[in-house]
């Protein structure tokens, strides 16, 4: 490393090594913290993708060998903050700090190009199965390009970084002249315009084929969530870009350098973060709703039983649960609120099918209900006639109910004449 030219060095203040200015401890904090959700994020990712989904592919591979650069980079910043003084300004970093500052430099450059590459990767493989499974030829030519570019480009940083300079260890020599290396401010901001051409393009490609896939209105605000971080992130591409640039003009290069790394860990971290949301999805979907389950339906099921009869006319009240891991029947279910009196509740019942693996019996005993007038309507009810229905067989097993698609169907009745609770028809039935 070439040394500053002696007026500049002059003109900086006195070394301060007791008490000088610094950032504090903002990387140690933001980098542990992204580097512990990038890990959480990713096993769940992982973990879906393996064993739930059972769709392991290659963009998988990709995101997680761009995990382990992602993770030594966020690392080396925060050790090289805390032990070797890189939140500090130029002049106040001690000397026997700076030869092996500038090593960690040079391993940051190579790791930062090697995981943003791999993470590039990631996504344009999961855009192209995409695009390939819609057809869109177009679109997935314009896939294949831009990933034969990045690698093209990867490949051309990691060459010209190791060759940079003859040898290379006259990287991190301190040198008053010029010395056998090209010209590396050049180089610096060559690579950093094209990473974030690249990270602006990658993010941008697949909007307009994804928004043409007609989704449901949650999916799509979903979608629109993780575009919006895709583009937190290059944004942090263009911020790092700028102090790349300024580290080419202003001499005060452990201050600016700092900056540089904080901007490429926020743009990693969440480029990571953000690639992976979608493929955690059946992991929530698995266990989540589990967690809150008893809490809901514990919330649900508490009522007032002697409050007034929603009508004074008999009709038949039903309540639907169409949760796919519900077990069993409330004891006490929710009866209907009263602001709907427009409908009408003597319309006939939706038929029921019931799964043949439910083991229903059907039961001799009948009931029928006397012909009345409506006390809503004034117009007169035709008799019903039901049949009951029990499960004598029982239920299937845990493992098999949460396999089917079913609903609960819970029929409750009350006549006229009754001042009691409602009674409950033990009627379960399963549907598919």
């Amino acid at each position: 490393m070439q040394l500053p030219p002696p007026s500049v060095i002059a003109s900086w203040p006195t070394p301060n090594y007791v008490n000088p200015e610094t950032r504090g401890h903002l990387g140690m904090v933001v980098g542990l913290l992204l580097s512990g959700l990038v890990t959480i994020t990713l096993a769940i990712r992982l973990y879906a993708r393996k064993w739930l989904t059972r769709g392991f592919a290659l963009d998988d591979i990709f995101i997680l060998l761009a995990y382990f650069p992602t993770t030594a980079f966020t690392i080396i910043g925060v050790v090289a903050e805390e032990s070797l003084q890189w939140n500090r300004h130029s002049w106040d970093v001690e000397k026997r700090f700076i030869v092996p500052g500038l090593q960690l430099t040079l391993a940051n450059e190579m790791l930062f190009d090697l995981a943003t590459n791999l993470l590039k990767l990631s996504i344009l493989t999961q855009l192209y199965r995409l695009m390939a499974a819609t057809s869109a030829r177009k679109m997935t030519i314009a896939v294949l390009v831009l990933m034969a570019i990045i690698s093209l480009d990867f490949f051309a940083f990691i060459m010209v970084s190791i060759l940079q300079c003859t040898p290379l260890s006259t990287f991190w020599e301190l040198s008053p002249g010029p010395q056998n290396c090209i010209n590396q401010n050049a180089h610096l901001i060559a690579t950093n315009i094209i990473n974030t051409v690249t990270d602006w393009v990658v993010v941008i490609l697949p909007i307009g084929a994804v928004l043409n896939l007609s989704l449901p209105t949650k999916q799509l605000s979903i979608i629109i969530v993780l575009f919006g971080v895709g583009i937190l992130a290059s944004s942090a591409g263009i911020a790092r870009t700028y102090f790349s640039w300024m580290l080419t003009v202003n001499y005060d290069s452990a201050w600016i350098y700092w900056l540089t790394w904080f901007c490429s860990a926020i743009e990693l971290n969440l480029g990571i973060i953000c690639a992976s949301i979608p493929a955690t999805k059946p992991f929530f979907a698995n266990y989540l709703p589990n967690l809150f389950e008893t809490t809901i339906r514990a919330r649900s099921w508490t009522i007032d039983w002697e409050r007034k009869p929603l009508t004074h006319s008999q009709s038949f009240t039903t309540f639907i649960d169409q949760s796919s891991s519900s077990t069993f029947l409330p004891r006490q279910p929710t009866p209907l609120h009263t602001h709907h009196r427009g409908s009408d509740l003597n319309k006939p019942l939706p038929p029921i099918l019931y799964d043949q693996h439910t083991g229903l019996e059907k039961q001799p005993e009948r009931y029928a209900e006397p012909r009345f007038h409506s006390s809503l309507t004034g117009s007169p009810l035709w008799r019903r006639e039901g049949v009951r229905f029990s499960d004598n067989h029982g239920l299937p097993a845990q493992s098999n109910l949460q396999a089917l698609d079913r609903a609960t169907i819970l029929i409750m009745y009350r006549g006229d004449s009754d001042q009691g609770p409602i009674r409950q028809l033990p009627i379960r039935a399963s549907t598919n």
